[in-house]
């Protein structure tokens, strides 16, 4: 079974790396932790002779997300706050925050909130928030973004404080939330969110403190991958740091992870084995909260006015898989039906920023991680030409799965 997709995924790589996309990380695990398939291609920066490394570390940026909504989860489990109970009163900046008159301007007037805001509306992008980073970089020239060698992704308060777009409960949005999923971590623990992340999550999954961090140390930053930006459709350049690596002001579970693909491979095996981990035997979350937030939660309301509407969350400002069947679960996105190259019903999946795609498929029995470090985010080349086809293969070739 390994060889048969090792012959043909090899050939998918080699044929896109380096002249069609530089470099690519892939790993995908079974049920039980086992290497399905794993590659390694391209340089750690297009030109230069350093070969990439299943070891090295990428910036994560939204792929951070599904650590800080299990992080919360975690804190669930443990009795510190209900899926259901109020959160602000443990964030006094959010329980401030009004709501623009427009949801979609950043400089519209606001009013007071109407609602309340649970622990449920973090994880699932109804708390009302908009995401004013994301209003910030599309403000960006691409001069800014291209040829500009210092970052502009910041790593302060600015990423996710704000007037929010809507009340809560009216309509899925991407949004800051996850941030603030993070920040309550902080609250209820009294520790960091790195920390936290790392004592109960990672360290119990068998991932060593040097393979995920918020603040990277010299000898991580020795190992880090380099950003990339698309010019066109043919052409690929590395620029200087996109996230602001340095003099980090808050630990963002929005955007702010670094980590290796084998890390975080071994992170998301709990969520397709009812929250234990296969290898280690630790009891990460509990089988109710992982049946729970693989559970779709979004109202039929909240669904025809988020994923099904035109989303900042996709790479053009369209609707997020057009003519797919979605749903949003407790901090990810829901496939209730599969997707088109042999995922489950129920998979979960998510990605970041420069391409770190991820999903988790429970029905399937499989974790599956495609990664590069560019941008633009979902860049089709990239899931046309490596990541869908590689999927098609590992699946026609596992069938109904493990």
């Amino acid at each position: 079974m390994r060889s048969a997709i090792k012959e043909k995924a090899d050939a998918v790589i080699a044929a896109a790396v380096p002249d069609t996309i530089p470099l690519v990380n892939f790993l995908a695990l079974t049920r039980s932790g086992e290497v399905l398939y794993q590659a390694t291609a391209g340089s750690r920066q297009a030109g230069s002779d350093i070969p990439l490394q299943l070891g090295d570390i990428f910036w994560l940026a939204s792929h951070t997300k599904i650590l800080g909504m299990m992080a919360l989860l975690k804190c669930v489990d443990m009795g510190l706050i209900g899926l259901d109970d109020s959160v602000l009163s443990k964030l006094p900046d959010l329980a401030l925050e009004q709501v623009r008159l427009n949801p979609d301007d950043p400089g519209s007037a606001t009013r007071l909130r109407v609602g309340d805001i649970t622990v449920r509306n973090l994880l699932t992008f109804t708390a009302g928030n908009a995401y004013p980073v994301v209003d910030f970089l599309a403000t960006l020239s691409p001069v800014e973004i291209v040829a500009d060698p210092e970052p502009f992704f910041p790593n302060n308060k600015s990423v996710y404080a704000g007037a929010h777009a809507n009340d809560p409960n009216q309509v899925w949005r991407y949004g800051a939330e996850a941030d603030y999923a993070g920040l309550l971590v902080e609250n209820l623990t009294g520790v960091s969110l790195g920390d936290f992340i790392q004592g109960e999550l990672l360290g119990p999954a068998g991932v060593s403190g040097e393979d995920f961090t918020f603040r990277l140390n010299k000898e991580q930053t020795s190992r880090l991958v380099s950003q990339h930006v698309r010019v066109n459709e043919s052409l690929i350049v590395p620029r200087g740091p996109i996230y602001n690596d340095t003099n980090i002001q808050f630990e963002s579970a929005g955007a702010g992870g670094f980590a290796t693909i084998e890390a975080m491979g071994q992170a998301l095996l709990p969520l397709i084995n009812g929250g234990k981990h296969p290898v280690t035997g630790a009891r990460i979350l509990s089988t109710s909260i992982v049946e729970e937030a693989l559970r779709p939660q979004l109202s039929a309301v909240e669904l025809a006015n988020g994923l099904d509407a035109p989303s900042q969350a996709s790479n053009d400002g369209g609707v997020l898989f057009p003519g797919t069947a979605k749903q949003w679960g407790l901090g990810a996105l829901l496939f209730p039906a599969g997707f088109e190259t042999g995922r489950g019903n129920g998979t979960f999946a998510w990605a970041g920023f420069c391409n770190t795609n991820w999903h988790a498929d429970n029905e399937k029995g499989v974790v599956v991680l495609g990664w590069s470090q560019f941008i633009p985010q979902d860049d089709p080349t990239f899931n046309t030409v490596v990541r869908y086809p590689i999927e098609e293969i590992l699946y026609d070739v596992i069938g109904s799965g493990f």
